[in-house]
């Protein structure tokens, strides 16, 4: 309704909100605010896909945050410089056929989706699928592994809590 009246009148709005389905269902363009400072402006395929930090990332919808060190995938701690890969873009594929090999702890169903949850050495990944994947043949605790495509892999800068981000390029 909100959307309609802005485009059928052709004038700017702001509109503030916490629930981000109302964001994305009205604005062409969002901005981010922690704690009274604008951490990102853009789009919301930018903002979605492009977080600057995992606060964002999260805010916005389910996240990996995690760090590749040694070789090895961990958990993000923190305030730490990480990647985000969004669930939809994680598989869960047969033990050595994939990026990270783990365990499989089972999927649930939530509406549409199949989440998927996998352990990495310690580290909960997250995977949905849509539709129902009667969890792929796989038994918890099998062993599995996780993969993606490198184009889905965002760097996240160190989340600073209460401090102000550079503007975004542009802005």
């Amino acid at each position: 309704m909100v959307r309609q009246m802005v485009r059928q009148f052709d004038v700017p709005a702001i509109l503030i909100t916490h629930d981000r389905d109302d964001a994305f269902g009205v604005a062409d363009r969002v901005g981010i605010i922690r704690s009274g400072q604008l951490l990102q402006v853009g789009t919301l395929s930018e903002v979605y896909q492009q977080p600057r930090n995992a606060f964002i990332g999260r805010f916005l919808g389910d996240a990996n945050v995690v760090v590749v060190a040694d070789g090895r995938l961990r958990q993000a701690a923190p305030g730490e410089a990480s990647l985000l890969i969004r669930p939809e873009h994680v598989y869960v594929v047969p033990a050595g056929s994939g990026r990270y090999d783990g365990r499989y702890l089972g999927a649930r169903q939530a509406g549409h989706l199949t989440r998927m949850a996998v352990d990495v050495d310690g580290t909960p990944i997250d995977a949905n699928v849509i539709g129902d994947v009667d969890d792929r043949g796989f038994v918890i605790g099998d062993a599995v592994a996780i993969t993606w495509e490198d184009r889905h892999v965002h760097r996240l800068e160190a989340d600073r809590p209460g401090a102000a981000q550079a503007p975004v390029a542009g802005e």
